[in-house]
C-alpha cells in the first residue's frame, strides 16, 4: 500500500515512512537558539539535509518508459 507521505534519503536511497525515521538530540553549541531540541534524520545514513517527500501521485503520473516527456 503506498502512502502518500513517504520519505527518501537521496545520500543512501533509504525510502520508508516518516515515523521511522530516528530522532537526534540537538546537543550542538552553535550560540542558537533552536525551538526544538531534536530532529529526525534518516535511520540508514544519519543525515537530515537529503531526505525528500515523495508525492507518490507525481510519480506515479510519471511516464516512466518516456522520461523525457515528464
Amino acid at each position: 500500500m503506498l502512502v502518500k507521505n513517504d520519505v527518501r534519503c537521496n545520500w543512501c536511497g533509504w525510502e520508508g515512512y516518516e515515523d521511522e525515521l530516528d530522532l537526534i538530540v540537538d546537543l550542538s553549541d552553535d550560540g542558537i537558539s533552536h525551538d526544538v531540541p531534536y530532529f529526525k534524520v534518516c535511520p540508514g545514513c544519519k543525515q537530515d539535509d537529503y531526505l525528500m517527500d515523495m508525492d507518490i501521485d507525481y510519480l506515479m503520473d510519471m511516464d516512466i518508459d518516456n522520461p523525457a516527456e515528464n
